[in-house]
C-alpha cells in the first residue's frame, strides 16, 4: 500500500488559500478538504490548562495555543531571531483562536447542522481528491491514533462552518464581468512576455558630468531624434549605429526598456541618458506573448476575486464580532 502523505487541515475559513471562497460560492466543500488531521485534538482529551483569553463564555488554554502552534515549530525554528519569530507567531496564532471562538459561537447559535448525505458526499470528496480508498483512509488514521468517527466529526465542523460563511457573509457577493475583464488586463500587464527588435544610435558621454551638464547633452541631442522622426539619416560625429533583437525586455538596459515598452513600431524614442552614453532607439517589431503557463481563465479571475473579496468581507464580519463581544487576553 503506497504511503499516505501527512498533512493538516488548515482553519480554511481563515487562511488565504487560492479558490477556497470562490470553492464555497459553488458550494463544492470536498474541493477543499485535506483528508488528514494531524491535530493533537484528535488525539486527546482536552486538559485544564493556564487560561491565555477569554472569549465571551469561552476560554483559551495555553494548552489550546501550543496544540495550534505545534505544527508551526519547524519553520519557526529556521528564523534567525527564534525569539521574535516565536513571538510574533504566538500572537497571530492567539488572535487566529480568537476569531475561531467567536466564529464557533455565531454557527452554534445558527444551529448550522450536517446531514449524513452531506457528510457522505465530503468523504467521497475527499477520496477521490487523494485517490485514495476509504480502507486506505482508515487505516492512516488509526496509525495516527484517530478514530473514524473523531474524523467524521471534524470534517462536520468544517462543513458546518462553510455554510455558515456562506448564508452569513458571502450570500451578497458578486463580481462583475466588467471586474473580471478588468483584473484579466491588469495581469495580463504583469505576464506578458515582449519581445523587441530594435535599430539604436549611441552617443559616449563623458563620465561624472552634472545634472545641468547631462540636461545639456540631452537637449542637444534631440536634433538627432527629430531628424529620425523625420527620416532623415544622422551624420553627427562618434555616433555609433546598430541592431539589437529580438530580445526579451527584460534582458534589456532597464531605461531603454522601458522607452521601448511605450512605442508603436516605426517610432523613434526621446535620448535616453545612460551611465557612458545617450541612447535613442526605433522600434522595429514588437511581439506580445502570455506564457501558456500563466494564461488565466475567466472562472479563474472570478475565483481571485471573489477570494480576495470574501476575505475582506470575512475580516469585516469578525472584526464586528470582536466589537460586541467580551474578549480578555492574559498571555
Amino acid at each position: 500500500m503506497n504511503k499516505i502523505p501527512s498533512v493538516i487541515l488548515i482553519r480554511l475559513w481563515r487562511r488565504r488559500i487560492p479558490g477556497f471562497f470562490a470553492s464555497l460560492r459553488m458550494t463544492s466543500y470536498m474541493s477543499l478538504c485535506l483528508f488528514l488531521f494531524m491535530s493533537t485534538s484528535l488525539m486527546a482529551d482536552k486538559t485544564v490548562d493556564k487560561i491565555v483569553a477569554i472569549v465571551n463564555q469561552d476560554v483559551i488554554t495555553l494548552y489550546d495555543l501550543d496544540r495550534a502552534m505545534a505544527p508551526m515549530l519547524a519553520e519557526i525554528r529556521k528564523a534567525p531571531n527564534f525569539d521574535a519569530a516565536y513571538s510574533e507567531a504566538k500572537q497571530k496564532t492567539l488572535e487566529q483562536l480568537i476569531d475561531d471562538a467567536l466564529l464557533k459561537q455565531e454557527i452554534d447559535k445558527a444551529k448550522i447542522e450536517v446531514d449524513e448525505n452531506e457528510l457522505a458526499r465530503a468523504i467521497a470528496g475527499v477520496l477521490a481528491q487523494n485517490r485514495i480508498t476509504i480502507d486506505m483512509l482508515r487505516s492512516e488514521l488509526a496509525s495516527k491514533g484517530i478514530s473514524f468517527e473523531s474524523y467524521k466529526k471534524q470534517l462536520a465542523d468544517q462543513i458546518r462552518r462553510m455554510k455558515f460563511i456562506q448564508q452569513n457573509v458571502s450570500a451578497a457577493l458578486h463580481i462583475s464581468e466588467e471586474e473580471i475583464d478588468s483584473f484579466l488586463k491588469e495581469q495580463q500587464k504583469e505576464s506578458e512576455a515582449i519581445t523587441v527588435r530594435l535599430e539604436q544610435w549611441r552617443l559616449p558621454l563623458r563620465t561624472g558630468l552634472s545634472q545641468r551638464e547631462l540636461g545639456r547633452e540631452i537637449r542637444k541631442n534631440r536634433k538627432v531624434t527629430d531628424g529620425l522622426r523625420k527620416g532623415k539619416t544622422p551624420r553627427e560625429k562618434d555616433l555609433q549605429h546598430d541592431t539589437v533583437g529580438p530580445k526579451l525586455l527584460s534582458e534589456l538596459p532597464i531605461a531603454v526598456a522601458q522607452a521601448a515598452r511605450g512605442l508603436e513600431v516605426g517610432a523613434v524614442s526621446d535620448p535616453i541618458a545612460m551611465v557612458d552614453q545617450i541612447v535613442i532607439v526605433k522600434l522595429l517589431d514588437k511581439q506580445v506573448s502570455l506564457p501558456v503557463s500563466k494564461t488565466m481563465s475567466r472562472a479563474q479571475a472570478g475565483d481571485i476575486l471573489y477570494t480576495q473579496r470574501m476575505e475582506q468581507a470575512l475580516t469585516s464580519y469578525l472584526t464586528k464580532l470582536r466589537q460586541k463581544s467580551y474578549i480578555d487576553v492574559r498571555e
